[in-house]
Formats: C-alpha cells, sequence, structure tokens
C-alpha cells in the first residue's frame, strides 16, 4: 500500500540526497547516466579526479559535460574542468535545475583520453513529485 505525503514538511522533501555512480573511464566519450523517478532539483554537481588528464589545448579539453537529459533532448548544466589535476582534487558547481519524473543527468566525457574522474551529485526531491 502506497501512503500518500501531502505536507512539505515531511523528511521526504527536507533531506539533502547525493548520487554517485560509477567512474568515468580512460577514454574520449564515456559518460555515466544518474537517473530520476521523481522530480527532482539538482542543487550541485561534483567530481573527485581519480587520474590527471592530460589535454591541455584549452581547460575544456579535459572536463566533464554535465547534462539533464530526457524526452526533451538535451540541455546542459555545468562543466567541471579537471585539466591536469592530480589525483584526490575535488571539483565543484553549484546548479539549481529541476530533473523531471523518469529523466535524468548525464556526466560526459569531452576530448582526454586519460583523466579518470568519479562523478556525483547533490539533489532534492521536490515537494510535487509524485510517486513512483
Amino acid at each position: 500500500m502506497v501512503k500518500r505525503i501531502k505536507t512539505y514538511d515531511h523528511p521526504n522533501y527536507l533531506v539533502q540526497r547525493e548520487k554517485s555512480g560509477p567512474l568515468v573511464a580512460a577514454a574520449v566519450s564515456s559518460f555515466v547516466h544518474f537517473n530520476f523517478f521523481q522530480k527532482s532539483r539538482i542543487r550541485g554537481v561534483h567530481c573527485t579526479v581519480l587520474t590527471q588528464g592530460t589535454a591541455t589545448a584549452t581547460p575544456a579539453d579535459a572536463a566533464l559535460e554535465v547534462s539533464l537529459f530526457g524526452s526533451n533532448g538535451t540541455t546542459s548544466i555545468a562543466n567541471l574542468a579537471y585539466g591536469t589535476f592530480t589525483a584526490g582534487r575535488a571539483l565543484h558547481a553549484t546548479v539549481t535545475a529541476t530533473v523531471e519524473a523518469n529523466n535524468g543527468v548525464r556526466f560526459a566525457k569531452k576530448l582526454d583520453a586519460t583523466g579518470i574522474t568519479a562523478p556525483y551529485l547533490e539533489y532534492e526531491v521536490m515537494p510535487d513529485a509524485s510517486l513512483s
């Protein structure tokens, strides 16, 4: 039986949540998807450098592009340029973006072929989210 929550002070709406995923590998055009089954608000995108990149033509070459994806296509919301930062360096971007139910967020690697990062998201469930 599904219990419907009608108050916005319920813990489901007050807790900041975190999703972390597999590594964005040392290969050009690798990516990681985070899917959401409830309408959610992204509060921050982050990654930790595990292996430094080598692309130095522009900082954007060794970067992760963070995008919303779903039935309406893809929209970029952040770019985390890890460049040639050493392992252990953490990168953060504050973002306020809404992900509709059954859509997601994608971390896509740009042109660097050697860097490896571990991405993660900070988010909250929206008060008008329906239960799946």
